[in-house]
Order: structure tokens, then sequence, then C-alpha cells
């Protein structure tokens, strides 16, 4: 859509459909895998995520987004960042969650601070030789 063009008019998001396909299609191979059944409600709860990924990445939405109003900006983001991750992973088999990296883990060990150690104005070592 250009910036001339009306806002209502319908324009296909080939990229958005694409990409919400290949999620739902990648979490049902990953969903009828033995030991990851998913119950009723995390499925739904997978279902809304895409749903409101399709809203938010589609016609009329997107399209609004892009040229026209800075309110449907905000209310996309809001929707991508707000509502979609925590609905997809309400939908993801519990297997599948414990089976995925957590966050690093630090080399360091307890109690060792992160900040850079400098000099003390006591230390032998200062400029001055105190």
């Amino acid at each position: 859509m250009t910036a001339n063009g009306s806002p209502w008019s319908f324009h296909f998001h080939v990229v958005a459909w694409l990409v919400v396909v290949a999620i739902a299609v990648t979490y049902l191979v990953a969903v009828r895998r033995p030991g990851y059944a998913v119950t009723g409600r995390q499925a739904w709860s997978f279902v809304g995520g895409l749903v409101a990924l399709l809203l938010a990445l589609t016609w009329p939405v997107a399209d609004l987004a892009t040229h026209w109003l800075l309110l449907a900006l905000v209310l996309q983001r809001l929707v991508l960042m707000l509502a979609v991750p925590p609905l997809l992973m309400g939908g993801l088999p519990q297997p599948l969650v414990a089976a995925s990296p957590g966050p690093p883990r630090s080399t360091r060990p307890p109690g060792s601070s992160t900040a850079p150690r400098w000099p003390s104005p006591s230390s032998p070592s200062s400029p001055s030789g105190r």
C-alpha cells in the first residue's frame, strides 16, 4: 500500500501469513511427537497467540500502523509485546519448555563482582606514591 491509497483497502500480507503458517506447522509437528501432548487449554492459548499475531501483522492494523495512525502503531506494538509471547509460550508442551536452554549461566564464582577493579587511592601503585 502506498501513502496515497486508502488505509481501508485490503492488502494481503503474504510474509505475515507465511510466518504464521510456518509457526503453526512447526507447532503441530512438535505436539504430535510422543511425550509432547498438550491440553486443550494449551492448544487454545497457542491458537490465540497466532490469531493475535495475525491481527497485529495484517490488514487493517498493519496498513494503518505503517502510514496513517500512530495509535495503530502503538496498539500493534503492544499486542506484539504483551499479548502474543505469553499466549504462545502458554501453549507449549511442558517437556518442550523443560528441554529448552535457560538463561546463560555465569562462569564467575558466587559473590564475585562484575564491576571493574580500580586501584584504591591508598594502594602503593598510585602515581603520587603516597
